[in-house]
């Protein structure tokens, strides 16, 4: 007997419909956690003092890159990590990490902070490919939410509950996950403010960090340099690079009071960046819970190197005012009424072995951990990977992690191809070869990277430098003058790259 066409084709609906959700929770989920200007050595895998017992543990059970570069600031990094493109391009010319994904059945979640040209606020976001939205622009306070107004999909959000702005966003993140369910694999963009100044955290964890920066900023940079040494991080060669506080003499030329109050500085820096790790348990916790640890792939860094804004000289400093709200040099440390910053010394100290800090382009200020776990994908566990991988190949990697192509054309726009190139093999075990040329800079400073080899121009005004990175890291030894032809050479290559 023929069966009724009106049923047949009700029939074949509901297959189409179990096909597409079978394959949608097959698709592998992605959180991309970022943190804003954290140091290249501070999390304990990269040989650091703050405990992070969750980091260590996806790097251990993931992949360590520690030859990994973003821009020296943040909102270009943001920029090309959501569209794998340089941030020079125009927004027009490319797609978010969401927009690619969405199509494709994933939910889409946006929580933390929003900044740069693309993403500036969280109802742009909305605008970008997200579901869901909760956080704020720029920066403001880890204690008080009206701050730079905290915002649940673009619009003012409020709360009469004890606020802490690390736990609360990883409050959002976990509730958008539970919308999210487990029937669609979801993208979940985590954007931390720690531990961006001000320096701001609980006391409790404060006090745990207390005293451990007493011997002051040279000698602990030592120290980290030889634990790094110690756990294969640093590369043959690689020296430390000098240390003015030690040419200074300057942490033994401090009253004993201005010492123990400096460790403090440091104590609460490092008490937001354990907060982080705490919360980042929690978003385990919680994959774990729903059944989809094994198929989550997780990336972590930082947005840029450490920064060293707003000290006093080169020690650390603090402001009266910002965003419009009033602090006081004398509030208890680490509370809503208090902004300090960390200096020029401390962040020496927490990108160990490298030069330079946010907003330069040596390497102090492009350098971060990434750390990238993907339990079905990764074949090596726990090795430590020194390929030039840069910011530009995590929007890349997604896509071919969840089998999407890239459009060429989306919403009736031409998209220019992504910079960025996939590094799904050496996740995978393989060979690949990282020799491609890339462009990272901000404002008036400037560096061109085609592996091995790097120019940077600290200044406009400022001569260009040359490295060889592979023997030459910490960017010691300038080739510039021995070498001109080569300079030259980088110099004609990063005009037309630029030009591309």
């Amino acid at each position: 007997m023929q069966m009724p066409s009106q049923f047949g084709h009700v029939l074949i609906a509901l297959l189409f419909l179990a096909i597409t959700s079978d394959l949608c929770a097959q698709k592998p989920n992605f959180i991309v956690i970022l943190v804003d200007d954290m140091g290249y050595s501070d999390i304990g895998c990269m040989g650091g003092p703050v405990q992070t017992p969750h980091l260590d543990g996806l790097a251990s059970s993931g992949i360590l890159f520690n030859n990994y570069r973003t821009y020296p600031k943040c909102m270009p990094t943001r920029n090309a990590l959501m569209t794998g493109m340089d941030d020079f391009r125009k927004k027009e010319d490319s797609i978010t990490i969401a927009e690619a994904l969405k199509p494709e059945g994933y939910g889409t979640y946006f929580v933390g902070k929003a900044h740069g040209k693309l993403i500036n606020d969280t109802k742009t976001a909305l605008k970008r490919g997200f579901d869901r939205t909760f956080g704020n622009s720029a920066g403001g306070n880890f204690w008080d939410h009206t701050t730079r107004q905290t915002m649940l999909d673009g619009e003012p959000w409020d709360t009469d509950q004890p606020f802490y702005k690390t736990d609360v966003h990883t409050d959002y993140a976990l509730q958008f996950l539970d919308e999210n369910g487990t029937e669609n694999p979801f993208f979940l963009y985590l954007a931390y403010h720690a531990p961006h100044y001000p320096i701001q955290a609980k006391p409790e964890t404060i006090d745990q960090y207390r005293g451990q920066f007493m011997d002051g900023p040279s000698a602990l940079r030592k120290k980290r340099f030889a634990r790094m040494q110690d756990l294969g991080l640093i590369t043959e060669g690689t020296q430390l690079s000098p240390d003015f506080t030690e040419m200074e003499n300057a942490w033994d030329s401090l009253p004993q009071e201005k010492k123990v109050y400096y460790d403090q500085v440091m104590a609460g820096y490092c008490a937001m960046i354990d907060s982080v790790d705490e919360n980042v348990g929690r978003v385990l916790q919680k994959l774990k819970e729903m059944g989809v640890r094994e198929k989550t792939v997780l990336f972590f860094a930082s947005d840029n190197g450490g920064c060293a804004e707003g000290g006093e000289g080169i020690w650390p400093g603090y402001k009266t005012e910002r965003f419009g709200r009033k602090y006081q040099k004398e509030a208890e440390f680490g509370s809503a009424d208090s902004h300090w910053q960390v200096g020029q010394a401390w962040t020496n100290l927490s990108n160990t072995p490298l030069r330079e800090w946010k907003n330069i382009s040596h390497e102090g200020g492009l350098s971060v951990p990434l750390i990238i776990n993907a339990p079905q994908t990764i074949k090596d566990p726990g090795k430590l990977n020194e390929q030039p991988v840069m910011v530009m190949d995590v929007m890349p990697t997604i896509l071919d992690l969840a089998g999407v192509s890239y459009p060429e054309t989306f919403e009736g726009k031409t998209l220019k191809p992504m910079r960025g190139v996939s590094i799904q093999p050496l996740l995978a075990g393989q060979d690949q070869e990282l020799t491609r040329p890339f462009m990272l800079y901000f404002s008036k400073t400037t560096s061109y990277i085609h592996y091995p080899w790097k120019i940077v121009q600290k200044g406009k005004k400022e001569p260009w430098e040359l490295y060889d990175l592979e023997k030459d890291r910490s960017e010691l030894n300038d080739l510039a003058s021995e070498m001109p032809d080569q300079r030259d050479a980088l110099l004609a290559e990063m005009k037309a790259y630029r030009a591309n």
